[in-house]
C-alpha cells in the first residue's frame, strides 16, 4: 500500500532512539585518511631528526657489536631490548600522532556518543548463513565496488606522481646509498601525502554517502509520524495507560512461553529464568524471565507443564541480569547454561527410557 511507504524523514525522537542504537552515519574511511595525512605530516617536519636517530642506533649498534665477545643468550636479549626501547623512542611520535587522530575522528563522528544498545552482544552475527548474507549480498558488492574505485584511485594518483619523474629514478642506478636515500625519502613523503589527500577526498564521500543511507534506513511512513505526533500530544496519564497495557500484553504473551522451554533455572524464590535450546540456533534464547511474583508465576507454569526446574542461584542471577526475553544468552555463559541443559536432556531420555 503506498500508505506504508517510507516517504518521510525521521522525527528527532526517531533520530535519539537511532542515536541510542548507535545508528548513526559513519565512515571507517576518514580516521584512515586523516591518519595518513597526519603520518606523512608528522615525517615531513620530523625527518630529519628521526634519520639522524636512526643513523645513531646503526652506527652505535655497529660499533657495540664489534667490541662484544662474550656474548651469552640473556646479555643478548638485553641489548635486544635495549636497541628495541631506542628504536620506539625515535617512531614513538608519529605511532602516537596516528593512533591519537584516529581516535578524535572516532569520537567526532560518533559525537562521543556510546551505544549502550549496539555493545550488547549479538548471537546471530555467528550465524554463518548471515554473514554469506552479508558478504554477497547487495551491501556487500557495493562495498566490493568501492574497494575497487579506492585502488583504482589510489594506482592513479601514484601514476601522475611517479610518471614524470622517470628520468630522475633512472639516473639513481650506480649512485652512492648515501646519496640515494634522501631522494627517495623524499619522493615517498610526496607520495604519500598526495595519496593520503586523494583518499580523504573518497573518504568525504563515503561519509556523505553512509549519511543519506542512514537517513534513508530511518526514514518513517505517514502513519508513523501521525502515531508519534499523537503520542507527543496524550497527557501523561493516557501515557501511562499505554504503557501498562503493553507491558501487561507482553508479560503474557512471555508466560505464554513458559510451557515450551526446555528448563526454568530459579534462585529459588527470587529469580526464574526460562530457557529453550533449539539446534541450529546460535545459543540458546531467554523465553521468560522474572522476580519475586513473576518468578513464582513461571516456576507455577513450569511445574503444570512438567517443565523441569533447576536450581542455581548464580546462574539465575547472571541470566536474569545480562539477557532480555528473546536474547540468546550471553557467551560468557555458555558453558555454565551448557552443563544445565545437559543434565536436563539427560533426565529427559531417562524418563522416556522408563516409559
Amino acid at each position: 500500500m503506498a500508505g506504508e511507504d517510507k516517504t518521510e524523514a525521521p522525527t528527532p525522537k526517531r533520530l535519539e532512539q537511532a542515536r541510542k542504537r548507535g545508528q548513526l552515519p559513519m565512515s571507517k574511511e576518514i580516521p584512515i585518511a586523516v591518519g595518513l595525512l597526519v603520518l606523512f605530516a608528522v615525517l615531513a617536519a620530523g625527518s630529519n631528526t628521526m634519520m639522524s636517530g636512526l643513523k645513531d642506533l646503526m652506527r652505535q649498534g655497529l660499533l657495540d657489536a664489534g667490541k662484544r665477545t662474550d656474548l651469552s643468550v640473556s646479555s643478548l636479549m638485553a641489548i635486544i631490548a635495549d636497541y628495541m626501547l631506542a628504536g620506539v623512542k625515535i617512531v614513538a611520535i608519529p605511532v602516537l600522532a596516528v593512533a591519537a587522530s584516529g581516535i578524535a575522528l572516532g569520537l567526532m563522528q560518533t559525537r562521543f556518543n556510546i551505544a549502550s544498545e549496539a555493545l550488547k552482544p549479538n548471537f546471530s552475527a555467528l550465524n554463518p548463513i548471515n554473514g554469506l548474507k552479508r558478504v554477497f549480498g547487495t551491501r556487500g558488492i557495493f562495498e566490493t565496488g568501492k574497494e575497487l574505485i579506492k585502488m583504482a584511485v589510489i594506482f592513479a594518483v601514484a601514476y601522475m606522481v611517479l610518471w614524470p619523474r622517470r628520468p630522475e629514478m633512472a639516473n639513481l642506478v650506480g649512485m652512492a646509498p648515501a646519496d640515494i636515500l634522501p631522494y627517495v625519502a623524499s619522493l615517498a613523503l610526496k607520495l604519500g601525502m598526495w595519496v593520503s589527500g586523494a583518499y580523504l577526498l573518497l573518504a568525504a564521500a563515503d561519509f556523505l554517502f553512509q549519511r543519506w543511507q542512514t537517513m534513508r534506513d530511518l526514514r518513517m511512513t505517514k502513519e508513523e509520524v501521525k502515531q508519534e505526533a499523537k503520542q507527543a500530544d496524550m497527557p501523561a496519564e493516557i501515557k501511562g495507560a499505554i504503557k501498562r497495557r503493553q507491558r501487561e500484553a507482553a508479560q503474557r504473551r512471555m508466560m505464554a512461553d513458559v510451557p515450551n522451554a526446555d528448563v526454568v533455572i530459579t534462585n529459588p524464590t527470587h529469580y526464574a529464568v526460562a530457557l529453550k535450546y533449539e539446534a541450529g540456533t546460535p545459543a540458546p534464547k531467554v523465553l521468560a524471565k522474572g522476580q519475586d511474583h513473576i518468578a513464582l508465576k513461571i516456576r507455577e507454569l513450569a511445574t503444570e507443564h512438567d517443565v523441569e526446574i533447576v536450581e542455581n542461584p548464580p546462574l539465575a542471577r547472571s541470566l536474569h541480569s545480562s539477557a532480555e526475553v528473546g536474547d540468546w544468552i550471553p557467551e560468557e555463559l555458555f558453558t555454565a547454561v551448557a552443563q544445565v541443559l545437559a543434565y536436563v536432556f539427560r533426565r529427559r531420555d531417562e524418563r522416556k527410557g522408563r516409559i
